[in-house]
């Protein structure tokens, strides 16, 4: 069974989003270790609410290469964005500006 999956933002706090083990596909397997890549739409999110520069130019990669649908990452942050108040390092607004504003302007010209 594979453990709860959690976007990580400021200051430490996290929430899961729903679906993540589907969006966790296997990577490989080395003796009794199973090793999966980690949620692209969790690592765009904590990304969106850090957004520090290397944080934008990755988020950007991720959806010129397709990794990020922008409509999801909306509604995946829909999905948390009620319980966000119990991380008091995190500006819900600001988080949500951050992610209308990457849904808005589309994906980046290739």
């Amino acid at each position: 069974m594979r453990s709860p999956c959690r976007i990580y933002l400021t200051g430490g706090a996290s929430a899961v989003l729903l679906g993540w083990q589907d969006r966790s596909p296997f990577l490989k397997s080395s003796g009794p270790v199973t090793s999966f890549h980690f949620d692209v739409y969790s690592q765009t999110l904590a990304k969106v609410q850090r957004w520090h520069l290397e944080d934008s130019l990755d988020v950007e990669s991720m959806v010129r290469g397709g990794f990020v649908g922008l409509q999801w990452l909306l509604e995946l942050f829909e999905s948390i964005e009620d319980a966000l108040y119990r991380f008091p390092a995190v500006d819900p607004p600001t988080f949500r500006h951050r992610v209308e504003e990457l849904v808005a302007s589309g994906p980046p010209a290739q």
